[in-house]
C-alpha cells in the first residue's frame, strides 16, 4: 500500500512538472506579445500628442489622490500657468508619459516638480512643458523663407 501511495505521489509530481513546463512556454509567449503591444502603443503617443495639441485638446490620466506627486502634477495642469501637453499618462508612481516623453517626476524644493527624461539630469517640469510647447509651435507653424 505504501508503495502504491509513493508511486501515485511521484506521478502527481511528474504531471505537475509537465504542466508547469507547458505553462512556462505559454506565459513566455504571452509576455512577449504584451511587451510588443506596449511598444506599439508607445510609438503612437507622439502622433496622438501632436493631434491633441493641434486641436487645443488634452487627455490626462485620472488623478491618484494617494500619490502626492500626481496630486501636485494635476494641480499644475489645472492652474493653467503653463502650456499644457496634449497627453499626460501616469504609468506608475512617479513615472509618466508627458507629451512624447517618458519621464520620472519627483517633488522638488518649495513644492516644485522636477523631472528627468531619457537619462538627462533632473530639471523643473515647467522646462519640459516649455520645451514641448516650443517644439509644437515650430512644427505647427514652420518658418517660411522668402
Amino acid at each position: 500500500e505504501e508503495l502504491r501511495h509513493a508511486v501515485a505521489k511521484e506521478q502527481k509530481g511528474f504531471m505537475a512538472a509537465d504542466h508547469c513546463a507547458a505553462l512556462k512556454t505559454h506565459v513566455s509567449e504571452e509576455t512577449r506579445a504584451a511587451k510588443q503591444e506596449v511598444q506599439s502603443i508607445l510609438k503612437m503617443i507622439p502622433e496622438l500628442d501632436a493631434a491633441l495639441r493641434a486641436r487645443k485638446q488634452h487627455v490626462y490620466s485620472a488623478e491618484v489622490p494617494s500619490d502626492s506627486v500626481d496630486v501636485a502634477l494635476h494641480a499644475v495642469l489645472r492652474a493653467g500657468t503653463v502650456t499644457p501637453p496634449g497627453l499626460v499618462c501616469r504609468l506608475g508612481p512617479g513615472n509618466y508619459m508627458i507629451g512624447k516623453h517618458r519621464v520620472h517626476l519627483q517633488a522638488g524644493p518649495g513644492g516644485t516638480l522636477l523631472c528627468s527624461k531619457d537619462g538627462e539630469k533632473v530639471h523643473p517640469l515647467a522646462d519640459l512643458f516649455h520645451e514641448q510647447a516650443q517644439q509644437h509651435a515650430s512644427v505647427a507653424q514652420p518658418h517660411q523663407n522668402f
